[in-house]
């Protein structure tokens, strides 16, 4: 998102990791990926949505001259977040690979 420079020189920006899981509403058929995981992971990617809209949505606090300054965010949407103390997750990276390269989600897996 652009963002006016401030007096400086500078623009504020703000970077919010997201989840990938977040984008598959923007996806074609998003509602049906959407609608196939528990009702528990649907309200948390409906809370992502929400946060990525309001902050993309967002200014800084006046400054001392009355005018809001810009806010520039930056939207990262990790897949998995892996370590080799989280190895319940490493039997996905396989399935997630093979819809990658098959191109399924449009994105969402890569």
């Amino acid at each position: 998102a652009a963002a006016k420079e401030d007096a400086g020189g500078r623009c504020r920006t703000l970077l919010y990791v997201s989840a990938a899981e977040a984008g598959w509403s923007e996806l074609p058929n998003g509602d049906k990926l959407n609608e196939g995981v528990p009702e528990w992971l649907q309200r948390y990617l409906s809370a992502k949505r929400d946060v990525e809209a309001a902050y993309t949505s967002a200014s800084l606090a006046a400054s001392e001259d009355g005018t809001a300054k810009p806010l520039r965010t930056l939207l990262a949407r990790p897949s998995i977040m892996w370590s080799y103390n989280k190895l319940d997750v490493l039997p996905l990276v396989p399935l997630l690979a093979l819809l990658s390269a098959l191109k399924v989600g449009d994105g969402a897996f890569n």
